[in-house]
């Protein structure tokens, strides 16, 4: 079992998130086991400890083929250098250009890699630099 966060988010980044993505919500992260992932501006790929669960945030729990953990975490340690897409996420999610860099992750997107790697079929042909926060939350409600 994995759980997807979603938070609305604060400041103008996030409402201009929500308002072109149509969507209450601006950001999302994967909690996997007793870990924490996470694709942000500030800290890039993030992986910590699980924190306490907040009540801002929107939590939605998914089946996953736990034979995967490996898989998953093997690709986590890969990225967790990586930056922020900030190119990725405007190109696609603003202007609709498939843009991905295999060197760089916007939250989404990683998020639907790591769901790829697992195999979840609702996302499983899907390019993950299309998907929004709003998108991920629409299929997984």
């Amino acid at each position: 079992m994995v759980t997807l966060a979603f938070k609305k988010g604060t400041g103008l980044q996030a409402w201009f998130i929500r308002f072109w993505t149509w969507s209450r919500y601006s950001h999302v992260e994967i909690i996997i086991k007793d870990k924490w992932i996470s694709a942000n501006p500030k800290d890039g790929i993030d992986i910590h400890d699980l924190r306490p669960l907040q009540d801002d945030w929107m939590y939605i729990p998914i089946a996953v083929d736990e034979s995967k953990y490996g898989d998953v975490f093997d690709f986590l340690e890969q990225q967790k250098d990586h930056r922020y897409d900030w190119c990725g996420i405007f190109c696609s999610q603003f202007f609709g250009i498939r843009k991905e860099n295999p060197d760089r992750w916007f939250c989404s997107e990683l998020v639907t890699r790591v769901l790829q790697i697992f195999e979840v079929e609702d996302v499983i042909f899907r390019e993950a630099c299309t998907l929004s926060p709003g998108d991920l939350y629409n299929i997984f409600k």
